[in-house]
């Protein structure tokens, strides 16, 4: 083990120019800091390593953080991610909007399994996760921007189509763990998630590469249970220890119901999540909350739905549901202040196998944000009105989820709603469609999700609508709400009107448990 015990500034000595290097993290989560920010003064005071690829499939560290890090052109040449943050982490976005750099916009879920193919010797994935959306290289092969590397293809085998992602040899795995011990293995008990590090490690270890880990302690002493190792020693190179690490970047204590070490019934600030969101976003999460079934097992996007747990307490209906997200944890309440994480969850999956429950088809209900929609049901959650995102999940979520249920406004950017004796009122018109003539990119394709055997169905502020092979059809209205003056007029194709077009319940929509009225 005082072989690999190293700082910061020697581990990232093993960077050479042209690597291609992959890094734990979900935003502030699992994030090796210290490291990275070693790896920008190297390359600040002496303009090396150059050239790198990352590829990665979350993006790790916020703002002046994580990826942030290596946002320097000239540093940094290609990225493969499954996620961006144009108002997170703007270093990033800015080569990857301005063509500094090649980029490639990956699913999550695509992006973790190859990780696991390469570490076995593959030569790629075979998966019809992606076809009919922006992956398909027949429409964009996954590019944004200057690149010009086709990273995937199309393959057929007995007759039906599948989409094939060759793996990413790794030269270097830059991981984040809690304890080493005097062997070298890795723990992650203090950390809300897996993330993949193992996977990661086992990559750049059978590309004949180098694993760094970051942990903030040393254990004189084996780990007491060989089954709390992430990562094992023999495959770790090098490991830095950082006694200032933080289980969430910017949190200083450790959180143990984050982690399974403790069980707290209610999370900080639950009681008054419902009550703090705006009205529209309550009728949309009540309304979209009488999609799902009981016993249903549940995944939740990024975005509004994040707040759907809170609304099922306030219902009473959060012990009828099993709450997913996509980062592994099963069971307990999804923390919306850091996606990915839960309190008190029941199981923990790691990365590539929830992917792998949702991609073939292990999901009842999936409850997802909506960015734009078009007449065919196609959804762009990805790149659109200059915000940078990515995928994330989504392209795996969808790909065979039985119910999809998008959860948004009809518009956005300054929609106000009000209600005024018992009907709903648009006080203030959002100035952007979500429901356009064509999206700008097509993150589910709704022909191949209907193909699939999905439903799908927008939850509005003002109505609902379901996606069929004719179109969007409106099947609810809320009370106040004219079809033509505030809907057709803001959608920009022709919708089908259920007759009778039924009414949403405004009132209890709007009306807590406990009697209090919104709006």
């Amino acid at each position: 083990m005082s072989g690999k015990l190293t700082d910061p500034d020697e581990a990232v000595a093993s960077v050479t120019p042209g690597s291609t290097i992959t890094i734990s993290g979900l935003g502030n989560m699992l994030c090796p800091e210290a490291t990275l920010a070693a790896l920008e003064e190297s390359y600040l005071a002496d303009g090396t390593p150059e050239s790198l690829t990352v590829f990665t499939p979350i993006r790790a560290g916020n703002e002046d953080t994580g990826l942030e890090h290596l946002a320097h052109e000239g540093l940094l040449d290609r990225l493969i991610t499954g996620s961006f943050n144009t108002a997170t982490q703007p270093g990033i976005s800015e080569l990857v909007t301005t063509n500094a750099i090649e980029a490639y916009a990956f699913p999550m879920g695509v992006a973790f399994q190859l990780l696991e193919q390469q570490a076995g010797g593959s030569p790629g994935l075979l998966t019809e996760v992606g076809l009919g959306t922006y992956v398909d290289p027949r429409r964009k092969g996954a590019k944004y921007n200057r690149a010009t590397g086709d990273l995937v293809e199309v393959r057929e085998v007995n007759d039906e189509e599948y989409l094939f992602y060759r793996t990413i040899p790794i030269d270097v795995a830059i991981i984040k763990g809690t304890t080493v011990d005097r062997r070298g293995n890795v723990s992650i008990e203090h950390e809300p998630n897996e993330l993949g590090i193992r996977d990661m490690a086992m990559a750049a270890r059978n590309s004949g590469g180098t694993v760094i880990a970051q942990v903030k302690r040393i254990s004189e002493s084996t780990h007491g249970n060989g089954r709390s190792v992430a990562v094992p020693g023999d495959i770790v190179d090098h490991v830095v220890v950082d006694p200032s690490q933080r289980q969430i970047l910017g949190h200083d204590c450790v959180d143990e119901a984050l982690t399974g070490g403790i069980h707290r019934s209610l999370r900080p600030g639950e009681r008054s999540d419902v009550d703090a969101l705006e009205l529209r976003k309550r009728i949309i999460l009540r309304r979209g909350l009488a999609e799902a079934k009981s016993g249903d097992l549940v995944n939740l996007g990024v975005g509004m739905p994040v707040y759907l747990p809170a609304v099922a307490k306030e219902r009473g209906r959060f012990d009828e549901i099993t709450i997913t997200t996509e980062h592994g944890n099963i069971g307990g309440t999804p923390n919306p202040e850091e996606f990915g994480s839960h309190y008190n969850f029941e199981s923990q999956l790691k990365s590539a196998d929830i992917f792998r429950l949702y991609q073939g088809g292990g999901l009842d209900v999936s409850f997802l944000g909506l960015a734009q929609i078009d007449a065919f049901g196609n959804v762009n959650n990805s790149n659109f009105a200059g915000i940078l995102r990515g995928p994330g999940g989504f392209i795996d979520i969808t790909n065979r989820t039985d119910r999809i249920v998008f959860c948004g406004s009809l518009t956005a950017g300054g929609l106000d709603v009000a209600v005024d004796d018992g009907e709903l009122v648009v006080e203030s018109e959002g100035r952007n469609r979500k429901f356009v003539e064509t999206v700008e990119e097509v993150t589910l394709n709704g022909e191949t999700a209907l193909d699939a055997g999905s439903t799908i169905t927008v939850i509005t502020e003002r109505g609902r609508f379901e996606v069929t092979r004719d179109g969007l059809v409106l099947t609810e209205i809320a009370p106040g709400i004219d079809v033509d003056e505030d809907i057709r007029r803001h959608v920009a194709f022709d919708i089908v009107v259920d007759d009778p077009l039924a009414t949403y319940d405004l009132d209890a929509l709007t009306t807590s448990p406990d009697g209090r009225r919104s709006g």
